[in-house]
C-alpha cells in the first residue's frame, strides 16, 4: 500500500496521501478507524498536538505550528480541534486540484 500511496516516491506517506488512499473508495467505517489513529487520547476529537505526533510517526516533519494551521483548516465549529463529523467531511469531500 505505501508504494502505491506514495505519490511523490520520497519513501514516506505524507498527509495528503494518506487523506487520499482513505478518501478513494472507502466504508465509513474505515474512515471511522483513521479518525481513532489520529485520536490518540481517545477523547472524541484531533488535537494539533496528536496530529503532529501521527505524522512524525508517519516519518513527517511537521511543526505544532503547520499542525494547528491543518487543524484550523478542518475545524469548521471553530473549538480548535477535528471532530468526528470535521474528519468525515474532510476525508469524503473532493480533492482540492494544486
Amino acid at each position: 500500500m505505501m508504494c502505491v500511496a506514495d505519490h511523490n516516491k520520497d519513501g514516506y506517506m505524507d498527509l495528503e496521501e494518506f487523506m487520499e488512499v482513505h478518501r478513494n473508495g472507502v466504508q465509513l467505517g474505515d474512515i471511522r478507524r483513521a479518525f481513532f489513529v489520529f485520536d490518540r487520547d481517545e477523547d472524541g476529537r484531533i488535537s494539533a498536538e496528536e496530529v503532529m505526533t501521527v505524522l512524525r510517526k508517519l516519518g513527517q516533519s511537521c511543526s505544532l505550528d503547520e499542525c494547528r494551521k491543518m487543524v484550523r483548516e478542518i475545524d469548521r465549529d471553530g473549538d480548535g480541534f477535528v471532530g468526528m463529523d470535521d474528519f468525515m467531511v474532510m476525508m469524503t469531500r473532493p480533492r482540492r486540484k494544486p
